[in-house]
């Protein structure tokens, strides 16, 4: 449980630093998440930090599944 709970740190810390130069630009992005309590984690460990700490605004969206998010990408939601 904690490799696990390692791994997916090291994967948001890689995930939110790939958009860090792209939100540079707009000043805004949106992370999509599972939502609950494990969104209200991510908010305090990862996107609140980065996001004080670049300056930008993170929009939160919560998904449900794969479906949900081809959704959001097709409509250029995300």
């Amino acid at each position: 449980m904690n490799r696990t709970r390692n791994v997916s740190i090291v994967a948001m810390a890689g995930l939110m630093a790939s958009f860090a130069a792209p939100a540079m630009a707009g000043d805004t992005i949106t992370v999509a998440s599972w939502g609950g309590t494990y969104q209200e984690a991510q908010t305090k460990a990862f996107f609140k930090p980065t996001a004080d700490a670049l300056g930008i605004t993170i929009k939160e969206d919560t998904t449900n599944g794969l479906d949900d998010v081809r959704l959001q990408v097709t409509g250029n939601a995300v």
